[in-house]
């Protein structure tokens, strides 16, 4: 049995996000659905940005391309 070894992963730094697409819904309950799985993805994926303007409503979504939203 080897010995036990020890090692530190580095952080990735991620690339600035260079496309941004807002969201909009019709409804309330919406926006806590369309929220909620937005926290799941952008926990998944460092480099998925979720924000959201308090004067039009909208979430927005920035990222890596628009292929990438």
């Amino acid at each position: 049995m080897k010995d036990e070894e020890n090692f530190v992963l580095e952080q990735l730094i991620m690339p600035k996000p260079v496309f941004m697409a807002s969201l909009e819904y019709d409804y309330l309950s919406e926006k806590f659905k369309i929220q909620e799985v937005l926290k799941i993805l952008s926990k998944e994926d460092n480099s998925l940005i979720v924000d959201e303007d308090l004067e039009t409503g909208q979430i927005l979504l920035s990222g890596l391309g628009e292929l990438h939203l």
